[in-house]
């Protein structure tokens, strides 16, 4: 914990001493916040890894679901189903696959698990440095590592684990585009969306974001909304085929097809109705926006689950622990500057959201 304190005092004073948040336009990261993301990364592995300890050698049911492939080689480009009627993808499968065509072992694989997650954490961090205020970067990782450590991620290793860092990268760039809508961000954040989604559907949570901000913040909502859609489809195609169509199917003989495309013609209406007041927003408004609008559908497949009567498992949280952790750090950081004087007002958006930050890391089981 005093190696995040201690990275979090000094992005603190780098930014104070630049008198004010790090530069959110310039086209390279400092070499400070490369360096603070790298730290953060590391400390987060190795908090991770003693968390949950790795699984015993030799035991190999994680690699049930690509038997089929390593001893007949039958591929699929499908994951196993999961339990609300939609198809997992094969991103998980697949990297299981590789890991064993290449010798490596369950132990390998949980390596892997662990190492994705703890980039996502630096990945967190390099949102909020870049968007907000670069006092706030170091409590929303370890908001978010806390998040992680809740509960035990990787033993037993699971395709929910394998979506924080596509979910973190999905919303990081539709974060981006909403900031400067440049296309090319929307299609990094459908790919990422997709390889988050055919991991595990609990990350279908994020793709009313996509549709949401394609027209809310482009240029040409209708344009946008067309590279979204067709950026989220290649990607599913090349990815997981066989998903793809087959949760189609299951929508349309379940007859809850129209659900879906009446949902994402709401947004699209709700997002050009928006459009022109979002891209008049100041781009600290604009984030928090974005990370409301992230995790709001979650809390309503939450509530969904609970109406059916579904277990709601906390492996299902990685999709939107990176909007949910910004979003504490934000609040907190908002209140802290609201109430302090306004020279100590930087370290004191810094001080209040590390506190809670590293309160809530050290009640990690």
């Amino acid at each position: 914990m005093s190696v995040l304190f201690a990275t979090g005092l000094c992005v603190t004073w780098f930014a104070d001493e630049a008198e004010g948040p790090a530069t959110r336009t310039s086209p390279t990261l400092p070499l400070v916040e490369l360096l603070a993301a790298a730290i953060l990364a590391s400390v987060s592995f190795v908090w991770l890894k003693a968390l949950n300890p790795a699984p015993v050698p030799g035991r190999n049911e994680v690699f049930l679901t690509v038997v089929d492939c390593l001893l007949f080689e039958q591929c699929y480009t499908v994951g196993q189903g999961s339990s609300v009627l939609l198809n997992n993808g094969a991103v998980w499968p697949e990297v299981a696959l590789a890991i064993k065509v290449f010798g490596g072992s369950v132990t390998d694989l949980y390596t892997v698990v662990v190492a994705q997650m703890a980039v996502g954490v630096g990945l967190v961090f390099l949102i909020a440095a870049r968007f907000l205020n670069a006092a706030v970067a170091v409590p929303a990782a370890v908001f978010a590592l806390a998040l992680l450590g809740s509960f035990r991620f990787a033993s037993p290793l699971v395709d929910c684990s394998f979506t924080f860092l596509f979910s973190a990268a999905a919303a990081a760039a539709l974060l981006t585009f909403a900031l400067t809508t440049r296309p090319l961000a929307l299609v990094i954040a459908a790919v990422f969306a997709s390889h988050a989604v055919n991991s595990h559907v609990c990350a279908v949570v994020l793709l009313p974001a996509l549709v949401l901000f394609s027209t809310m913040a482009g240029d040409s909502p209708f344009w946008s909304a067309g590279i979204a859609g067709v950026s989220y489809l290649a990607a599913s195609a090349i990815t997981s085929l066989q998903a793809l169509t087959g949760n189609w199917v299951a929508l349309w003989g379940s007859g809850l097809w129209w659900l879906a495309i009446l949902g994402v013609a709401a947004l699209v209406v709700v997002g050009l109705r928006f459009n022109q007041s979002f891209r008049s927003l100041p781009s600290t408004a604009k984030t928090a926006v974005a990370a409301v609008l992230l995790v709001v559908p979650y809390g309503l497949g939450v509530l969904v689950l609970i109406v059916i009567d579904h277990l709601v498992r906390p492996e299902y949280l990685p999709p939107v622990i990176a909007p949910v952790s910004v979003l504490a750090a934000m609040l907190l950081a908002k209140g802290a500057g609201l109430l302090a004087p306004a020279r100590i007002g930087n370290w004191a958006r810094f001080l209040c959201p590390m506190v809670v930050s590293l309160f809530c890391l050290s009640l990690n089981p």
